[in-house]
């Protein structure tokens, strides 16, 4: 491909005289990024992809390290859960609705 792009100003007559010659940029003629951005762009990054959570738990938690309180409370949870939609689906579309009136 090249990179010249020959024009002609508007209203001009068409002719060898009035052809003008341009460059197109290429991709070495377009400024980079500011250093100093695209290291916070990296960080940013990293920081979105670590492997812990904002609460530092870097996984599931086994069943064997919760309390008996809140296995209770997951268990109620788990049940509350299911009864809602086994209660409110519709038998004849399978729609469920999304909040409750």
């Amino acid at each position: 491909m090249s990179n010249l792009i020959q024009t002609q100003p508007r209203g001009a007559a068409p002719g060898p005289s009035r052809v003008m010659t341009l460059q197109r940029n290429s991709m070495a003629d377009i400024p980079l990024v500011p250093r100093r951005s695209l290291v916070a762009l990296l960080l940013v990054a990293s920081a979105c992809t670590s492997a812990t959570s904002i609460t530092g738990i870097s996984g599931p938690i086994p069943p064997s390290a919760l309390t008996p309180r809140q296995t209770a409370f997951l268990d109620t949870l788990e049940r509350r859960t299911f009864n809602w939609f086994w209660e409110r689906s519709d038998p004849n579309t399978g729609l469920t609705p999304d909040r409750w009136p």
